[in-house]
């Protein structure tokens, strides 16, 4: 199982949270007393300063049925009872800035647009050996993503590669229906280890793609939104949010339409689970993960991020740490360095065996690539 976190998608220039907190108080100007005592109150919580905690306290203040009633959020409202009003203009703008960084690096005109040039080498040292190198070797790795962007499915596009993310083909070039968690969950039991031909993804989530429609029913694009053949079909949904759960929020993941993208997670979490810019900040998955190192249904839990020690202490928040099950990778995802990590470090646990050189890992991703194309080409 591979694990991805904000820090996966930062090679997309897809900003990770201290950049949209940043962003985010932009949006205070009228309100910076209210954001000073959020601050306050979260530093005597011993609770994180960043974009997901703040726009969860908007949340609570603007209707605290949106949060579950054991959160401690719900303190804030009762403590600063003067705050409470609608604030849904501010959690908009918000939201709006999720989804506008999310895209922007895939729709042509953005200021952080990436072209086909400079989207191929991110692939080339992001998704290829992550993703391509095991596939090749018949080594099918479902993917788990708290991340909102469509990363993930536009690598499969270029690479001829079936996602397999709970959505069906409804004859439209444009987008496809988003099938229940269920469907999806039984769309993965079906999937051959084997196949090397297809990509199981769980956006635990969302996707800033994936919209419901008027009669309840959920769609998922397959495109960016200006590249569409026929947009005058999906003015009315493309005026809307996407179907995400607020960051923050991430007790959702246990209700509703949600959980079964949950039990997934809990199912499909294996002997080897590697973990990618994940900072481990929400005990909605923490709490499987203790319990799946502490039973061995984990035996090798791999981290890559810039600082795994700083991120694991938010996982075992001063518990023993089972050294011998942990495999630090320290290193930024789409960098060469990360790819010497996973070489030494991981590829000898779910492959094998390692490779002599990075050089060598390159050269067979270029050849892995072209193989792919000429199946279809």
């Amino acid at each position: 199982m591979i694990f991805l976190g904000a820090g996966a998608s930062a090679p997309f220039k897809i900003p990770t949270s201290p950049k949209l907190t940043q962003k985010m108080e932009s949006f205070f100007n009228e309100e910076t007393v209210l954001l000073e005592d959020i601050k306050s109150f979260l530093k005597e919580e011993g609770k994180y300063y960043g974009f997901e905690n703040v726009l969860t306290i908007l949340q609570v203040l603007t209707n605290p049925l949106e949060v579950s009633n054991n959160h401690y959020t719900q303190r804030f409202r009762r403590i600063h009872f003067e705050h409470i009003k609608d604030h849904k203009s501010l959690i908009n703008n918000l939201y709006k800035t999720i989804c506008d960084f999310c895209t922007a690096p895939f729709i042509r005109g953005k200021e952080n647009y990436l072209n086909s040039n400079e989207l191929e080498n991110i692939f080339e040292l992001t998704y290829d050996p992550l993703i391509g190198i095991p596939l090749e070797k018949q080594r099918s790795q479902i993917i788990l993503s708290t991340n909102y962007d469509p990363s993930i499915e536009i690598w499969c596009h270029r690479r001829f590669i079936s996602c397999c993310d709970g959505t069906k083909d409804i004859n439209n070039p444009d987008f496809r229906q988003l099938l229940s968690g269920i469907g999806l969950r039984n769309e993965i039991n079906k999937l051959n280890i084997h196949d090397q031909s297809t990509v199981p993804l769980v956006r635990l989530h969302g996707s800033v793609w994936s919209y419901k429609t008027i009669n309840d029913k959920s769609l998922k694009f397959s495109k960016p939104s200006n590249n569409l053949r026929y947009p005058d079909l999906y003015i009315d949904e493309l005026n809307n949010f996407p179907a995400l759960i607020y960051p923050g929020q991430e007790e959702k993941i246990r209700s509703t339409i949600w959980d079964p993208y949950y039990q997934i997670f809990r199912e499909k979490s294996s002997e080897h689970c590697l973990f990618i810019g994940y900072s481990f900040r929400h005990d909605e998955i923490n709490e499987p993960i203790l319990r799946f190192l502490e039973t061995n249904q984990i035996t090798n839990m791999g981290v890559l991020n810039r600082n795994p020690d700083r991120n694991l202490e938010n996982l075992f928040q001063g518990r023993p740490i089972p050294e011998r099950k942990i495999i630090k990778m320290p290193a930024e995802f789409g960098t060469i360095d990360a790819i010497e990590e996973l070489n030494n470090k991981w590829f000898p646990i779910i492959l094998g065996n390692k490779y002599k050189e990075v050089e060598e890992i390159l050269q067979e991703i270029k050849e892995w690539k072209k193989a792919r194309k000429r199946m279809y080409i």
